[in-house]
């Protein structure tokens, strides 16, 4: 298997809620689109407008994302109703998000009192019935938006409100701050929005801040999200703009930016130890804010912006704590462990294994390099269950599925995140690109296994993030890894 940049698992991760999409809905009537880009280059757009009818406000909404992976074309189209009474109660959501080749995931989540129930399935087989008590103090769309419109006009310099996820962990409340910057700057088109507002955007659960523009009455006019793989930009446009420029094919994520030269072209797949340098150009401080001694993997700062890596792929790392948090042992949406086919798969994989916790492990690493038969781009993070089903994917879904077969053998388990030494695509030789693979914990001690290479682990891999994918667990760690790309 080529690895995949883990650029598309971050892009996956973000909703276009993320990159500045407005926060709630438009007036009755009203209807607003806006175009994403990323390089200045289409990558989809939203639509959004809210009806009035018995009483019953609904806002539906309409996104569309398409990039590109090595050539491969990865389009998803999701679509809300979000039902609500005139005095902000709610009432139903109801969201489909449907990808290339016809698979789709609905979600639906009813009201009733003090309870949230949140049905979720997809096309392929399978559903979940989950039943959370209603957290309250969260806004509505309709409320939401009338809220921030109004503190707009009223020049508050900071905004703070709570609103209701319906993707990522749905039926959860993500918490909204919005600051005011002092001078107005620019749009996302380069164009004076004055007297518009300029403010800074930070929500509950996610590592990135980005900047938005609003006009006087307090609707979105533009955001933008700096990365190092380009501006990512949202741009409100007329109806007219989007049937011009789409559908497009998207912009390619997988680019020379994002992929690290190896100079001579070192083969590691038999390599033990390793040392190297890493230097990151522009913002040196999130290297700091990342954990790279775990696994087998330690790390020294040698500069600013800096570091040594020191690898030895025998080596463990020690987490006494670890065995007893269930962070790491409990089933996720994504780690659905409890899922009867991955429990199955589990008990298959390991049939006639012994006791030792990490002979069963690696049992289960190369059995899920075996199960995963079609090695391709097309995947965008899918859940264990969902890759026991299609049997296809790439990093992530070999990651994620070996992290959920270990806790349904009761081992912890935890997805790492960093670069790989492998083969180019394009055939030019050897490049670190963006990876994924997991960490089992056995005997209080995290040990690193990665399915698709041909040993448990070898020396070609630079970890810059573990991630146990609990519903709740925020920030995601990964997250910060978009403004690694093309810095490192």
């Amino acid at each position: 298997m080529h690895p995949v940049a883990a650029v598309m698992l971050l892009w996956a991760s973000l909703s276009p809620a993320v990159l500045g999409a407005p926060p709630g809905a438009a007036p009755p009537g009203e209807e607003r689109w806006f175009e994403f880009t990323i390089r200045e280059v289409p990558c989809g757009f939203m639509s959004r407008s809210t009806t009035l009818e018995d009483e019953v406000l609904t806002t539906r909404t309409l996104e569309r994302l398409s990039v590109q992976r090595a050539g491969v074309p990865i389009r998803t189209t999701t679509t809300t109703r979000f039902q609500e009474t005139t005095d902000g109660r709610p009432l139903r959501v109801e969201l489909t998000r449907e990808r290339g080749g016809g698979d789709a995931r609905h979600c639906v989540i009813d009201f009733d009192d003090a309870l949230i129930t949140v049905t979720t399935d997809r096309s392929s087989g399978g559903e979940r019935v989950q039943r959370l008590p209603d957290p309250g103090d969260w806004l509505t769309p309709a409320l939401a938006d009338a809220h921030v419109r109004q503190q707009v006009r009223a020049g508050a310099p900071r905004i703070e409100y709570r609103v209701l996820r319906t993707t990522g962990v749905p039926g959860t409340v993500q918490a909204v701050e919005m600051t005011r910057l002092a001078d107005p700057g620019t749009g996302s088109t380069g164009e004076s929005t004055d007297p518009s507002s300029h403010w800074t955007v930070r929500r509950s659960g996610e590592a990135l801040e980005f900047r938005e523009w609003r006009d006087p009455s307090g609707r979105l006019l533009g955001s933008e999200l700096v990365t190092g793989l380009g501006p990512i930009r949202t741009t409100h446009c007329s109806p007219e703009h989007i049937l011009t420029h789409h559908p497009v094919p998207g912009p390619e994520l997988m680019t020379e930016d994002s992929l690290l030269g190896v100079a001579p072209a070192l083969v590691t797949d038999d390599s033990r130890t390793g040392t190297y340098q890493v230097h990151l150009v522009g913002s040196p401080g999130l290297l700091d804010r990342l954990p790279a001694d775990a696994g087998a993997q330690r790390a020294r700062r040698i500069g600013e912006g800096a570091w040594e890596f020191e690898l030895d792929a025998s080596r463990s790392s020690p987490d006494e704590a670890a065995a007893s948090d269930p962070v790491f042992t409990e089933a996720s949406r994504i780690l659905d462990s409890t899922d009867p086919l991955v429990v199955e798969f589990t008990r298959r994989s390991l049939d006639g294994t012994g006791p030792d916790r990490l002979t069963r492990a690696e049992r289960l690493r190369v059995a899920v390099g075996r199960h995963i038969r079609e090695k391709g781009l097309a995947s965008t993070f899918d859940t264990a269950s969902e890759v026991v089903r299609s049997r296809s994917g790439d990093c992530t879904e070999h990651a994620v599925l070996l992290a959920a077969a270990l806790r349904a053998d009761g081992t912890p388990s935890r997805v790492a995140v960093g670069l790989i030494n492998a083969a180019a695509r394009n055939g030019s030789g050897q490049r670190f690109q963006w990876h994924m693979w997991t960490q089992g914990l056995v005997d209080d001690r995290w040990h690193a296994l990665d399915p698709p290479r041909p040993r448990r682990f070898d020396a070609g891999h630079l970890l810059f993030a573990v991630d146990p994918l609990c519903d709740d667990c925020q920030p995601r760690p990964y997250e910060l890894l978009l403004g690694l790309v093309g810095r490192v």
